[in-house]
């Protein structure tokens, strides 16, 4: 008998384990699978390296499949992440355009409203749109050069921060002085 209380041997490796070191399995003898999960992780690795064209060609028919299911999911996760999000695709950035990267997820705040133009933030995803919404947060570099690192990096809304992508203040100010000078008109930005 390979089994004793709380230890199992592994078929795979022959070593005694405790018992938390197999995955469930409710058709084996003692209720946990025959083989390790460190076994098993090493022979799903081995089988998808011998497998891939098929491996991939079952995650790609179970995608379509399950289309509705994995956008309901991705959204959902995305809502309920969205500091993560952030992060994630800082970091992202920060690779391609080569500028440094040191934040965490506890440096990303995001606020109840923008804090440049006020307007509430709203953190919930809408794919039914076409374009980003004026008042989903964003990641703003105050000194574009330091990049994504601690102490230069704030929340502001999508607009604030596509307004000033590569503006300087003095083209900032031309363009305040040149609207007070011609446009009577005032913009609201509606959610």
């Amino acid at each position: 008998m390979t089994e004793t209380n709380n230890y199992k041997i592994c078929t795979f490796c022959g070593i005694k384990k405790e018992i938390i070191d197999f995955y469930p399995s409710k058709s084996q003898k003692f209720g946990v699978a025959s083989c390790c999960r460190k076994c098993t992780i090493a022979k799903q690795r081995d089988y998808v390296k011998k497998n891939k064209e098929k491996v991939k060609k079952y995650h790609k028919s179970h995608y379509e499949l399950n289309k509705e299911k994995f956008s309901k999911l991705g959204k959902e996760y995305r809502d309920n992440n969205r500091e993560k999000m952030l992060l994630a695709w800082a970091k992202t950035r920060a690779k391609k355009e080569g500028i440094p990267f040191d934040i965490e997820e506890c440096d990303i705040v995001i606020p109840v409203s923008c804090p440049v133009l006020g307007m509430p933030i709203y953190s919930k995803y809408s794919k039914e749109r076409k374009f980003t919404p004026p008042n989903t947060p964003t990641l703003d570099k105050i000194v574009p050069e330091l990049g994504y690192t601690k102490g230069n990096v704030r929340v502001i809304s999508w607009r604030a921060n596509n307004l000033k992508r590569d503006a300087s203040i003095h083209e900032l100010k031309c363009i305040v002085k040149y609207m007070e000078e011609h446009f009577v008109r005032t913009y609201t930005i509606n959610p």
